[in-house]
């Protein structure tokens, strides 16, 4: 018995050294000789420690050459009935999102487990850390942006956590990726307007390297403008705030365009707001399918949120299926235009 408490004792021990991040993916472990000093505990504990850790496949053994933290990640397919999310709350899109996962992990018979990260860093990795520490093993994130603390889910994965990332930040090989399909987004959008009469172009991003699908929805449209020969102009707004007042002079200059004018927004956040302050005088397109854009008079690219949901629950699965099979992949959904009511 006092064995089997020893064993455990230094298992949990390299485990929380994996987490804090004093050992990253790849680095060398001690010995087993150095280990039996540090740790105050014998060798053949050390041995059964590493062997434990070897089997769930935190830890490789090459002959010869040392103990490293493991490289290569793999699926978990131990504690299916809970699923984490984190998130934040700070928008419509946040709550229909929230909404969504909620129904696709009942929908798999799971429980759902939601941390509230407010789109702070410290926070979503501590959300992250406290979930494992208590015994979760799949964990959907939402990420605050592409501060994220990338390093801690890597170790994540290495540990035994499934994850799949949704919207904003596409991650490294440690998690799977669901999100709309931006290309097709911005597609639609232009050729709507083009139909609609619209000469000139605009698109109004966040200020800042915010998110990847920011950046992805901006390539598409300058690839889209250069294609079709196309006036247009890039113009940011701050991540939060008054949106239509850090580009006030620029929307008197467009509503003077009308109709040959159409302004593309990241997202509906930033169109609703561009909207409310310059009413039917400019045409604005938003992505995200908000009810209230609609209300609005926004043209906005609906994401198809039910299935992204089931999607991310899926991959979640696929991972514990898997096992050590499991290689990160990417999925990107399409949805529809939807007109405003003006």
């Amino acid at each position: 018995m006092k064995k089997r408490l020893k064993t455990e004792a230094l298992r949990s021990r390299v485990y929380g050294e994996i987490l804090r991040g004093e050992y990253a993916p790849g680095d060398r472990l001690p010995t087993e000789r150095e280990m039996e000093r540090l740790g105050g505990a014998s060798r053949i504990i050390v041995r059964q420690a590493y062997a434990e850790l070897e089997q769930a496949g935190v830890i490789e053994r090459v002959h010869g050459v040392g103990t490293f933290v493991a490289r290569a990640a793999a699926g978990n397919g131990r504690n299916k009935d809970s699923i984490a999310l984190l998130a934040s709350l700070h928008d419509l899109f946040a709550v229909e999102f929230v909404e969504t996962v909620e129904a696709a992990v009942a929908d798999a018979q799971a429980l759902l487990i939601l941390k509230l990260t407010d789109e702070d860093r410290a926070k979503e990795e501590q959300a992250a850390i406290s979930l494992v520490a208590h015994g979760v093993r799949n964990i959907i994130v939402w990420p605050s942006g592409r501060t994220l603390a990338a390093g801690t889910f890597e170790r994540l994965r290495v540990l035994g956590v499934n994850l799949v990332f949704f919207d904003r930040v596409i991650p490294g090989a440690y998690a799977d990726y669901v999100g709309v399909d931006n290309a097709h987004a911005i597609e639609t959008i232009m050729q709507h307007a083009r139909r609609r009469g619209a000469v000139r172009f605009a698109f109004v991003n966040h200020a800042g390297d915010f998110a990847d699908t920011d950046r992805a929805r901006q390539a598409s449209f300058e690839k889209w403008v250069v294609r079709e020969g196309a006036e247009s102009e890039i113009v940011t707004v701050p991540r939060r705030g008054d949106y239509a007042g850090a580009i006030s002079r620029h929307l008197k200059r467009w509503a003077r365009l009308g109709r040959t004018m159409a302004v593309v927004c990241v997202n509906d956040d930033v169109a609703c707001a561009l909207k409310r302050a310059v009413g039917d005088r400019l045409v604005v397109y938003g992505i995200d399918g908000l009810p209230l854009a609609k209300r609005l008079g926004v043209t906005s690219y609906a994401q198809p949120m039910r299935q992204m949901a089931a999607e991310a629950v899926r991959m979640l699965r696929r991972q514990q299926s898997l096992g050590a099979a499991w290689t990160a992949s990417r999925r990107y959904c399409r949805g529809k235009l939807i007109p405003g009511d003006t």
